[in-house]
């Protein structure tokens, strides 16, 4: 499998969102001046060519053909929205593991992005349904970042990056990449807090690292705004609270880091970032604290 200069990888299931998940693709593979590898993974070992009560001659002859079928969907679906741009797409079928086999392609073509569909979130459903465990799995183990899509929107372009930030944790990383992404945009950055304590030493001290971040942001003539609010302990979510501000201020993009803010538990209960990854509206980039930090050293 050779290296793909500059492209953004897009798994699909063949569900009826993944040429809608393409299309969504579109605007971010032109601001990149990117091409697109949409991939589709055939589950199974591919090592052990046997389906059982057949040969394995038959099962690996059968296996081929289910290859080539799923290479025909790929260029159906291409061919459907193809019409609606001009970016390069290739179509690829591997097998394997489905959240192995996508980071492994990932790495091998050198993927800029890596772009997921998450379904539209409904309240009504448990958590564990709303969202994948492939792309739960991904945005644990990738070192790439991922971009997941809920929904049929994808805003033309990227004016305002939102920056939550948890002031008592790390925020030098999360800060330098949200100014590379700004700057690659020609981006707004509003940096966003909210805390659930009424401490007036805490809402202090979290108000000057917050300031302090804007600064940084500003002295890289980017244009930078800051809050903090107060929310209800028992009523509010931090969650809530930055996806209700993401769409006050008509975000674009809301910029997180996975396994620094995610607590990844079986149950995937009680974070932060997967209540953003599974309610919000507005794609969302996850980034793992090793593909921030490489970046940044990259840009010094």
């Amino acid at each position: 499998m050779s290296a793909c200069k500059n492209t953004i990888l897009v798994p699909v299931s063949f569900s009826e969102h993944s040429h809608v998940l393409l299309e969504q693709t579109f605007n971010l593979a032109r601001l990149n001046n990117a091409s697109i590898t949409l991939l589709y993974v055939m589950p199974g070992n591919t090592s052990a060519f046997y389906i059982p009560f057949f040969s394995r001659v038959q099962s690996k002859l059968m296996i081929e053909k289910y290859h080539n079928e799923c290479l025909n969907i790929l260029n159906d679906i291409i061919k459907k929205v193809a019409h609606k741009t001009d970016v390069p797409i290739k179509p690829m079928v591997e097998q394997g593991k489905v959240y192995a086999k996508i980071i492994e392609v990932s790495e091998k073509i050198k993927a800029k992005y890596i772009v997921m569909g998450v379904e539209e979130y409904d309240p009504k459903r448990k958590r564990s349904k709303v969202i994948g465990s492939n792309t739960l799995r991904v945005l644990k183990e990738t070192k790439r970042p991922v971009v997941t899509i809920q929904g049929k929107n994808f805003t033309d372009g990227c004016r305002t990056i939102l920056l939550p930030l948890d002031p008592t944790k790390e925020i030098k990383i999360k800060v330098r990449r949200a100014i590379e992404l700004a700057h690659f945009y020609n981006a707004e950055v509003k940096i966003f807090t909210s805390i659930l304590s009424a401490d007036q030493r805490i809402v202090g001290h979290l108000k000057n690292r917050i300031e302090n971040a804007r600064r940084k942001i500003m002295d890289n003539q980017i244009v930078c705004t800051a809050e903090v609010r107060l929310g209800i302990k028992g009523k509010d979510t931090l969650g809530q609270m930055i996806l209700k501000y993401a769409h006050e201020v008509n975000a674009d993009l809301i910029m997180i880091m996975t396994q620094q803010e995610m607590d990844w538990v079986e149950s995937f209960v009680g974070s932060t970032a997967q209540e953003i990854v599974i309610k919000s509206s507005i794609p969302v980039l996850s980034l793992s604290p090793i593909c921030a930090g490489a970046k940044s050293k990259k840009s010094k």
